[in-house]
């Protein structure tokens, strides 16, 4: 496990990248503190997919 600092930096720098390349880099954690880093948000609740009550409306998209 890395700590707060290095986690968030490896979380920036996976957007950059994606960012970069017009890529989408898929990241699954339980680590709340870097959400706000990410463009699109979901979250998993009683084995279903729905958009994270943070996630900014406009980039959300429905999970199917």
């Amino acid at each position: 496990a890395l700590d707060s600092v290095r986690s968030r930096s490896v979380m920036e720098l996976f957007r950059k990248v994606a960012h970069d390349r017009g890529a989408a880099v898929l990241v699954v954690t339980h680590d709340h503190r870097s959400l706000d880093v990410f463009d699109v948000l979901y979250e998993m609740e009683d084995g279903r997919i729905r958009p994270h009550p943070q996630a900014h409306p406009a980039t959300t998209t429905t999970a199917s």
